[in-house]
């Protein structure tokens, strides 16, 4: 009986090791665990410069048009994501400007031009304590000018009129919450170099959830360093994920497949902005509008004049999930109340003086649902719903209207051979009349950006369907 007892005992012990080592042969790249992953320190600056100029003209006769635009941009991007700060900001410098002349002949000339110079800045900036709970600071600033000249000559006499217009809108949100929203795309692009090794047989044995760790540290850690010259970029990061995946032994054969893999992968697999985590925040808000127009020709006539100013209260949750290597959930819900004051409001046709009170209570609601099955396909479906609660009260007549602003957003791309590729954008929204939007809160889009402040007015009287698509099909002749 003894014996019998022993031998079952080392059948199970052997059945209990043999299903260890199955767990831990059978654990699969993509089974790693996104949802864990925390990021590193990152810091990440970025600078860009666009401009374009473009003209054309027509002649027919002694009839004469002429057309030129012009564009110049610069744009400050900073990310920075450290155990106790998490914050991000744009700040941008946008110039516009267009020329326009057109001649029936020598006597008849019209011409037309604008410009217009904008300033805007947004951030979010968080700072944690070691139990994971943050105060915020959101600030939202813009402020634009636009001058519109006219003129036009007949038989020697000129008529001119300049317009400018100024508009100032500053926001600044005060906040307080627990939680945290973690970049996974590191941990992801890891993943694929690993994958894509492993489909030629590259891998010397099978990742373990901490090699994939350690790569992803080094892909967060190279990805962020700034070089002037994007060749020698490329060449230091290669560098460095070859010496991390040879360290860590994952490969014996570094030929040239080996190489190319790396640098496809890296070099161009698309890379997918994915979080992992969950947020939620309370607050209070101001929000300022002012419009100024005026004609600077003759008499200086005042045309326009308005100004709003207010504040609210919001409550916001977020909750980014990688259910899977390819899957990813996001969903984001806030409610807030408030009012809106509009006042002073003038035009060229007539002068008043009337306030407008708007008493606003709004519920934003929107979800994501993304496959990302490998570095060349992905597609995305994102509805959202706002609904608005909104009294407006004028020479003390108050009226009650609801509104809502309803859509989906569809963004696909599909890599169907190295020649061919098939790109589908598009949506829908339906936004009802009374729909009043006020509120720029930090989580009120999945992009984490702001809405503009005026948001979404639709006080027509009369509902509206909007859609949007874009096919794009790209093919390699040879």
């Amino acid at each position: 009986m003894k014996h019998i007892a022993f031998t079952l005992l080392v059948a199970l012990t052997t059945l209990a090791g043999y299903a260890q080592d199955s767990s831990i042969t059978t654990f699969s790249i993509k089974d790693y665990p996104l949802r864990d992953y925390v990021a590193p320190d990152i810091k990440f600056r970025q600078l860009n410069v666009l401009t374009d100029m473009e003209g054309y003209g027509t002649k027919s006769g002694n009839r004469n048009y002429n057309r030129v635009n012009g564009n110049l941009a610069l744009g400050y991007n900073n990310y920075i994501n450290l155990t106790h700060y998490q914050g991000s900001s744009y700040s941008s410098v946008r110039y516009q400007g267009y020329y326009n002349s057109s001649s029936a002949d020598t006597t008849s000339i019209n011409k037309s031009g604008s410009s217009n110079l904008t300033f805007s800045y947004q951030g979010q900036n968080r700072w944690y304590n070691s139990t994971n709970k943050f105060i915020a600071f959101h600030p939202i600033i813009a402020y634009s000018y636009t001058d519109n000249s006219q003129s036009s000559t007949n038989n020697s006499i000129t008529n001119s009129n300049i317009e400018s217009v100024h508009s100032l809108q500053p926001s600044f949100i005060l906040s307080v919450g627990t939680g945290r929203i973690q970049p996974v795309t590191a941990a992801r692009r890891a993943m694929d170099v690993l994958i894509s090794l492993e489909k030629y047989n590259r891998l010397s044995k099978a990742p373990t959830v901490a090699d994939i760790d350690s790569l992803a540290k080094i892909a967060n850690r190279i990805a962020y360093k700034r070089f002037f010259d994007k060749r020698y970029k490329r060449i230091y990061q290669l560098k460095e994920l070859d010496k991390g995946i040879q360290n860590l032994d994952l490969v014996d054969n570094a030929d040239m497949i080996y190489a190319a893999n790396l640098s496809d992968i890296w070099g161009y697999g698309r890379i997918y902005s994915r979080g992992s985590g969950s947020r939620f925040e309370m607050g209070l808000a101001n929000a300022f509008g002012y419009d100024y127009q005026q004609n600077r020709t003759g008499t200086s006539e005042l045309l326009r004049e308005n100004s709003n100013y207010g504040g609210y209260a919001f409550v916001s949750w977020l909750n980014q999930v990688p259910l899977s290597y390819a899957w990813q959930s996001d969903f984001a819900v806030d409610l807030s109340a408030g009012m809106m004051v509009n006042n002073g409001l003038k035009t060229r046709s007539f002068l008043t003086s009337d306030t407008v009170t708007i008493a606003s209570e709004m519920l934003n609601i929107s979800y994501s649902l993304g496959f990302y099955p490998n570095t060349r396909t992905f597609v995305s479906v994102s509805p959202f719903a706002s609904i608005s609660a909104t009294q407006w009260d004028q020479k003390n007549e108050k009226t009650d209207k609801t509104g809502l602003n309803t859509g989906m957003n569809l963004n696909s791309y599909y890599y169907v051979s190295p020649k061919f590729r098939l790109s589908l954008n598009g949506g829908f929204t339906f936004l009802s009349d009374d729909y009043f939007n006020q509120t720029p809160l930090p989580t009120s889009q999945l992009s984490n950006t702001y809405v503009n402040q005026r948001g979404i007015e639709n006080m027509t009287g009369t509902n509206n369907f909007r859609y949007n698509y874009q096919l794009s099909i790209s093919y390699a002749i040879f």
